[in-house]
């Protein structure tokens, strides 16, 4: 049975929910809009629009699994609707399921090819999947249709910085920014790759500007602290007092929303060596160490503090695990990590 099959009275009322569930989604009372959305579908027929609107509600209340078995209902009404094909491979990619997200990527591109956002998805899946260059291809793509969206870029950086080109990954995480100056995750990508630019005091403004629209990230909170410790460690004896205290803060802070967090345990290692508090130095840094820090720089640290502490057998042991998780061949004194 179609809308014109329907007597005019319930139509009206079914509009008459339909608005009310708009405006109660404009408001941000999403468990309403969905009870009116529904109520909506209940007095006309499933539709394709409404249900898109109901899985958003979902997915901004964070219930996943309802907001994923709401777009697939879309499919299976409407098999080629852009837009559920679009949002569920976006959802599907956040909860890592990339083969699902890539085949409605890919769905959503025959649809509609000037699509961007199915060509961002792709790039998305593509990179999670080690695919970096096909990544960027995609990417490219997606950026080509529509230039001013600021996650294929933001996207475009990661993939940039996992082939090396950290230059152009800074273009591109800088361009991300530009757009959307109050994303969290752009902030923190501009600020991890200007930092292994070696360029902290640049990053530090960035990082600051994360910390100030979410400060309760504790990897904003950790990515700034390293900022300043960066920055530390090149001034050497003329640190200001305040810049190393903030950094220490900071970790705490970052501890204190996530303890079991290794990069910021291996930063308080970091820390703890620079005042030569090399019992301390140590334990942070195989917390870290135990904990799979993302910077292998951890073993080499944890090498170097053992040393300090006399302990040559384990400093040597500690250095051949660091060579091992770099993947590098390294010559000379293991005192050069310092």
């Amino acid at each position: 049975m179609g809308a014109e099959d329907l007597p005019i009275e319930v139509l009206r009322e079914g509009t008459r929910l339909y608005e009310q569930g708009k405006h109660y989604e404009s408001i941000s009372e999403y468990r309403k809009a969905i009870e009116c959305y529904r109520a909506a579908m209940e007095a006309t027929f499933p539709d394709p629009v409404i249900l898109n609107n109901i899985g958003y509600c979902y997915l901004l209340l964070n219930e996943i699994d309802e907001c994923k078995d709401t777009l697939w209902s879309v499919l299976e009404l409407e098999p080629e609707n852009v837009e559920a094909l679009h949002n569920l491979a976006m959802v599907l990619i956040d909860t890592e399921e990339y083969e699902e997200a890539e085949s409605l990527a890919r769905r959503g591109i025959e649809v509609d090819r000037a699509n961007s956002g199915n060509w961002s998805n792709l790039g998305r899946t593509l990179y999670a999947n080690g695919r970096f260059e096909d990544a960027r291809e995609a990417i490219a793509t997606a950026i080509g249709y529509a230039p001013d969206r600021a996650d294929s870029h933001y996207v475009m950086g990661l993939v940039l910085n996992r082939i090396g080109d950290e230059d152009n990954a800074h273009r591109s995480f800088l361009r991300a920014v530009e757009l959307e100056d109050d994303n969290v995750q752009h902030l923190m990508g501009l600020g991890r790759c200007l930092l292994n630019l070696k360029q902290p005091e640049t990053a530090e403004k960035y990082l600051r500007r994360a910390v100030e629209v979410e400060e309760l990230n504790h990897e904003a909170l950790t990515m700034l602290a390293e900022s300043l410790i960066e920055q530390a460690i090149t001034l050497k004896e003329n640190v200001p007092e305040t810049m190393l205290g903030e950094a220490m803060e900071l970790l705490n802070r970052s501890l204190d929303l996530m303890v079991t967090h290794p990069e910021t345990w291996y930063l308080w290692g970091r820390v703890r060596m620079m005042f030569h508090d090399w019992e301390n130095a140590e334990r942070f840094l195989r917390v870290a160490v135990e904990g799979k820090c993302e910077d292998s720089m951890a073993w080499a640290y944890l090498s170097y503090v053992l040393g300090q502490l006399g302990r040559g057998k384990e400093a040597t042991e500690m250095f051949e695990e660091y060579k091992r998780i770099a993947n590098i061949t390294v010559e000379g004194d293991d005192d050069d990590v310092c």
